[in-house]
């Protein structure tokens, strides 16, 4: 039973090594340096909504604090029960703000652009 095992095995690592190229000493090259203006082009992280360019982080900091509360009191059970799921539902709109924004400005600009408005 052990021969016949190490024959399905030694077929299929030569099967793989006819798929797969052996590169054991090929050198390895690094990625082709960026710069960092293409890195973001097209897409601005400074939202200067409510709170000025820090806004996302604030956001980012708000969904933690309203999560972390949220299961502290439902692991407590302190409070009524509907306050850790409306800080949970707070914590969800919170950190897809964002998202949603970025999502919903590139669908509208995208449909004024289709219609021929932009």
């Amino acid at each position: 039973m052990a021969q016949y095992w190490s024959e399905i095995l030694a077929q299929f690592v030569s099967e793989i090594n006819t798929v797969l190229p052996r590169t054991q000493n090929a050198p390895l090259s690094a990625p082709e340096p960026t710069s960092p203006h293409d890195k973001h082009a097209g897409h601005d992280h400074a939202s200067g909504g409510l709170f000025g360019e820090k806004t996302e982080l604030i956001f980012a900091i708000l969904v933690g604090v309203f999560l972390a509360i949220g299961w502290l009191l439902q692991w407590r059970e302190i409070g009524p029960d509907w306050l850790p799921t409306a800080l949970y539902i707070a914590a969800y709109l919170f950190g897809g703000w964002f998202t949603a924004v970025e999502a919903l400005d590139v669908d509208f600009h995208a449909n004024l652009t289709h219609r021929g408005c932009g």
